[in-house]
């Protein structure tokens, strides 16, 4: 009797089987399963290089007269819950609003051109998948959603 390897829940090549045939990246060189759960933490150096890209961002397109938009794409685990196994399900928060959301409070030129879309991808996810059920790249759908 043959066995299937790609139950939900199962973990190959660091790839997490949900359900409905949903693949996500699970830890591999991005340890991502391991800071959305808070077993990882953001470092220092991390929140200082996010603050200062968008900063010289920002600057570049200044100088260029271009209207600048730091668009921060939420991860498929968090736009993509409900396919998770159930015990991820629960258990993962975002890294931008735990870690770096905070940062941009008192910073009112940055905080203005920072866009992270979770809910307007979660309002979409509703009705259709915004990320390639076999990839953890956002899809057409997804796209357009942010477009607008």
């Amino acid at each position: 009797m043959k066995t299937n390897k790609f139950l939900p829940g199962s973990i190959i090549n660091n790839v997490l089987v949900g359900e409905n045939n949903q693949l996500y990246l699970h830890e591999g060189n991005y340890n991502q399963v391991s800071f959305l759960n808070g077993k990882e933490v953001v470092t220092s150096d991390s929140k200082k290089n996010f603050i200062s890209n968008i900063h010289q961002r920002k600057l570049f397109a200044d100088k260029l007269t271009i209207p600048y938009l730091h668009i921060i794409v939420p991860c498929k685990p968090l736009v993509a819950r409900e396919d998770l196994p159930s015990e991820y399900r629960n258990s993962l928060t975002s890294i931008f609003l735990r870690y770096y959301a905070p940062l941009l409070e008192d910073r009112n030129p940055i905080q203005e051109r920072v866009l992270y879309p979770l809910g307007a991808l979660l309002r979409t996810q509703v009705r259709k998948d915004c990320f390639w059920r076999n990839d953890t790249h956002i899809n057409a759908a997804g796209q357009l959603t942010l477009y607008r």
